[in-house]
């Protein structure tokens, strides 16, 4: 492959290799073709926060490196052949053509966002570093069937650092009669941090799940995505559940949103009473962090619905029935302390 320089850019070329001070400064990197008038050359792009670099492939290649302001259009684009990339227009009356990066989708959400960051003065372009979960992409909403949404005057920061607290989250989960709740500590990823919750919910039958969070902040924006996992002795991961808790704050209010949806891999013969359990245990989580968020008294009793106030004395009426019905339909050599204990060793299996 040539090494001559194309007219195009220049006065963008520097000769031989190029050294970046550190690599954190370092966005994005993917390998790609560049192509010219006369020529197209293989190499590397590399997203600075300040300049878009583009190293040719070989020991003699040269080096683009043009600043975000100096790009003043972008087009996707599908040449021939079906080379799909990005044309970019400089302000030296030429363009240039990068394609064959490993993901365009992932490579033009890069250049949105560092071209449109380097026009505001006082933008976070998302990567800041001195804090230890603000991410490297755009944060998106979660679109799934089940929504709850509230707009308050909260401050962002403390709504943020409530979330990443562990003693809101067993609190929540204790108040929906989870049990044996651990809480690992938050671990640095790249775009955030994450950690791992494991916890038990009685339902019909003793149901382990496990959670795995991952919280998210780009300036004024914030997402804790949630992963649930419902296993059983007999039936392992039979049910999935993303779910997103997503914070923005504007120059009015603060936006508080959950979504999640339940997908799930093997149904049981109680799934209306897991989907229904799991709905109640994610409304009652989300009302319990708003009152907290307000600094306001939770009513959990509002919550719990007719059947939970009174599940004990309906499980005792509803056992005697079958016990008068068993009575009455049985033959007479039945052994009735063998059936008594049987009975109550059921009752006990659903309360407990």
């Amino acid at each position: 492959m040539s090494s001559e320089v194309p007219s195009e850019v220049s006065n963008y070329v520097k000769k031989g290799s190029i050294t970046i001070k550190h690599e954190e400064n370092v966005i994005y990197r993917t390998a790609c073709w560049c192509t010219f008038t006369k020529g197209q050359f293989a190499g590397e792009s590399i997203f600075t926060k300040n300049s878009l670099i583009f190293v040719q492939k070989g020991n003699n290649g040269w080096v683009i490196e043009i600043q975000w302001q100096q790009i003043l259009k972008m087009t996707l684009e599908q040449k021939r052949y079906n080379d799909k990339g990005i044309t970019f227009e400089l302000d030296n009356n030429n363009s240039i053509f990068l394609s064959a990066m490993k993901d365009r989708d992932v490579f033009w959400s890069y250049v949105l966002l560092l071209t449109n960051a380097v026009k505001n003065k006082k933008s976070s372009y998302g990567f800041i570093a001195k804090d230890d979960a603000e991410v490297l992409k755009r944060l998106t909403i979660l679109r799934a069937p089940h929504t709850m949404e509230e707009l308050m005057p909260a401050h962002f920061s403390e709504v943020y650092k409530l979330l990443k607290t562990s003693d809101l989250w067993i609190d929540a989960m204790t108040m929906c009669g989870s049990k044996d709740i651990i809480v690992s500590r938050w671990q640095k990823i790249q775009d955030g941090v994450t950690r791992i919750i494991q916890f038990t919910h009685p339902m019909f039958q003793m149901t382990n799940i496990s959670l795995v969070q991952k919280m998210m902040k780009s300036g004024k924006t914030s997402s804790l995505e949630c992963f649930y996992t419902l296993s059983r002795i007999l039936a392992q991961n039979f049910l999935q559940i993303p779910l997103q808790y997503f914070i923005q704050r504007d120059h009015k209010s603060l936006q508080f949103r959950c979504a999640y949806s339940l997908d799930w891999i093997t149904e049981t013969w109680d799934k209306e009473f897991v989907e229904e359990a799991m709905n109640r245990i994610f409304l009652m989580n989300f009302n319990y962090f708003k009152s907290k968020i307000m600094n306001k008294e939770f009513d959990r009793s509002s919550f719990e619905g007719q059947w939970k106030k009174h599940q004990p004395f309906v499980l005792v009426i509803v056992a005697l029935i079958l016990l008068i019905l068993t009575l009455i339909i049985s033959p007479d050599d039945v052994n009735w302390y063998k059936f008594c204990a049987g009975l109550v060793s059921l009752f006990i299996f659903f309360i407990i």
